[in-house]
């Protein structure tokens, strides 16, 4: 019953975008749109789609992990599936609303950073058959803790051991075992194929809806809907020197020629050409995983089952929401939740991704780079870029489409057009634009640029919050998000 609602809102959102009216604001009136108007087209034709659309990745995820446990898939097609439901997550909890906020969803998904040793608990939990997720720890949950299964490597090198840890030895024997260490290092053992793991849970498959998911789905990917449109630049690196020693191959690894920063010493004056600072030690770089085990891989199944509840909760959570939207003042308190929940999202993105990666560097060391968030999966760019996205198509029109009440998504620079807010319209969509720029040129990861997007998001934050709050008569105060 739940999907059926959540499906009507779905094929009217089909339907309503091939009819919408397409009005120029500069030279024709745009519709005049009132507070529960602009709640509800914020509910059935953003929050609505976007719930069905991480539903789909989390079952996408589910099938591509259960192929790999059962021995028939490498790891990779997992990593490509968790970084598609990473960006589905973010475009519908970047601005946490109405079930979000009730179910504290983001502690459940995506709690930051995942603690290793209770991840480690977990996995030895599923490995005797003894796992209980009620008893699992926020820290040892949801996408921060799969992205460690996904990348963290199964084994130590040996390279790693202390050398007060060896027993003493001539000095013939220290040496043996010295190159004995670096050859370990440089040729890690690989690690033992994984014995094929049972599945423990119980999936709930979607129902009869998945088929207008599925066009719900194919119309939200091809949206315009604000994404800056970017490119990873790469900047071609000198020859490799030849005056290597007899023996010892000078070539090194792409990963780490990739990740090796520019020294302080440098007098061609490069521009870094690192897109985020390396793995740190232990980290897997290649095909191999923490789920070539077992119970390492049935805890990564249990994980996407929790997921996929928390997401089937969240769609009953909106469709009982839409089906009942309230009065004159329940929306009004809605328009207020929206608005400190969308400057609550922007602050934590500019924390989270651009300011504490910074403030968290090494003092006086000229080799230190920031350590960003999704840095051991490689996704702190699309991680970024996701999270603006739905930041910016909340606050701020693509083109010059304004669609009539009740058919589409409008923005908060569109409403105020509606109120003859023009100047102050304006000015938000230049303070976007601004965080365009800055975010396209933060991609080297380099202390002065993501410090330059952190201003440039701190500005947009505090118009919002003051000047837009005021034009729309909302109150301001503390977010679900601030303190995360």
């Amino acid at each position: 019953m739940m999907w059926k609602k959540v499906g009507a809102a779905a094929l009217m959102l089909v339907t309503a975008w091939s009819t919408q009216a397409q009005t120029d604001w500069r030279n024709q009136a745009i519709p005049a749109y009132s507070v529960p108007t602009f709640v509800r087209m914020q509910d059935t034709h953003w929050y609505a789609p976007r719930v069905v659309e991480f539903v789909r990745r989390v079952e996408a995820l589910k099938q591509t992990l259960d192929a790999h446990c059962d021995g028939n898939e490498l790891v990779i097609p997992v990593r490509q599936a968790w970084r598609d439901t990473l960006t589905a997550w973010d475009r519908l909890g970047t601005v946490a609303i109405g079930p979000l906020v009730e179910r504290r969803t983001a502690r459940r998904l995506d709690f930051q950073p995942a603690r290793a040793e209770l991840i480690e608990q977990a996995i030895g939990a599923s490995a005797q058959n003894q796992l209980d997720m009620d008893q699992v720890g926020s820290a040892a949950r949801g996408l921060p803790a799969l992205e460690w299964l996904l990348w963290s490597s199964p084994y130590q090198p040996a390279a790693r051991q202390s050398r007060r840890s060896r027993p003493a030895a001539s000095a013939r024997a220290t040496a043996r075992a010295k190159a004995k260490a670096k050859a370990s290092a440089k040729s890690p053992s690989k690690p033992k194929a994984s014995a094929k793991g049972k599945r423990a849970e119980v999936w709930i498959e979607l129902p009869q809806f998945a088929g207008s998911a599925q066009m719900l789905e194919q119309l939200a990917l091809h949206l315009p809907e604000g994404f800056v449109q970017v490119s990873l630049k790469t900047t071609k690196k000198p020859a490799a020197k030849t005056n290597a020693k007899p023996g010892k191959s000078s070539a090194k690894p792409a990963a780490r020629r990739a990740a090796k920063p520019n020294r302080a010493r440098n007098t061609r004056g490069r521009a870094a050409r690192v897109l985020a600072a390396p793995p740190p030690p232990g980290w897997a770089t290649s095909g191999a995983s923490r789920t070539a085990q077992p119970g390492a891989c049935r805890f990564a199944q249990a994980l996407v089952a929790d997921m996929h509840a928390e997401a089937m909760a969240l769609a009953e959570g909106f469709a009982k929401r839409i089906e009942a939207p309230g009065d004159e003042r329940v929306m009004t308190e809605r328009l207020t939740e929206s608005l400190n929940q969308w400057v609550g999202g922007l602050e934590q993105l500019r924390m989270q991704a651009l300011e504490r990666p910074v403030l968290d560097m090494a003092p006086n060391n000229p080799r230190a780079r920031p350590r960003l968030p999704r840095q051991l999966s490689g996704a702190s760019a699309l991680d970024r870029q996701a999270r603006w996205s739905a930041l910016r198509t909340l606050a701020v029109s693509e083109g010059l489409a304004t669609p009539a009440p009740d058919t589409g998504l409008i923005s908060i620079e569109t409403l105020l057009r509606s109120q003859g807010r023009i100047d102050l319209a304006d000015k938000l969509e230049e303070a976007a634009k601004e965080v365009d720029r800055t975010l396209e040129e933060s991609l080297p990861n380099t202390p002065e640029s993501l410090q330059a997007a952190s201003r440039a998001l701190a500005t947009l934050g505090s118009l919002v919050s003051t000047e837009v709050a005021k034009a729309l008569g909302v109150s301001m105060g503390f977010s679900d998000a601030d303190g995360d």
